[in-house]
């Protein structure tokens, strides 16, 4: 299926998916629509490759438009990153470091962020020139 066909499909699945809301699997197959557009099979397929994004990649769909018809279906959850809530609370206590280290410093934490990391690939290139070893702790 080339790229031009998968936009086809877009448009036709915009023009027909509000006229009718649940399409069987067997429709489906038999027309050669989507199969994304079948509520069921969507589910499954999340629940099995785990995204929207993976299911496109293996069906060959356009994976904005099965986001989309997941969306509809009430088929995503909120965008959940549990390693975002670990990484904030191991490192509240770094910020706090970084917040003190930035208005000592007299700029903002993301630019005290920028300074720090230059003056470190600056030893780092200093090290490398003498044949030196690496910063450690």
């Amino acid at each position: 299926m080339n790229s031009k066909d998968k936009y086809n499909l877009i448009r036709l699945g915009r023009k027909v998916f509000p006229t009718r809301p649940h399409w069987e699997l067997e429709a489906l197959q038999a027309q050669g629509l989507p199969l994304y557009w079948n509520k069921e099979w969507l589910a499954g397929e999340l629940r099995r490759l785990g995204s929207a994004r993976r299911l496109a990649q293996e069906w060959g769909y356009p994976w904005g438009e099965v986001a989309r018809f997941a969306r509809q279906f009430g088929l995503t959850a909120p965008g959940h990153r549990p390693w975002k809530a670990t990484f904030v609370m191991l490192d509240k206590d770094l910020v706090k470091e970084m917040d003190q280290a930035s208005k000592a410093a007299g700029v903002s934490r993301n630019r005290w962020i920028v300074q720090a990391l230059e003056e470190y690939l600056a030893h780092e290139d200093a090290a490398k020139a003498q044949g030196g070893s690496r910063l450690t702790n």
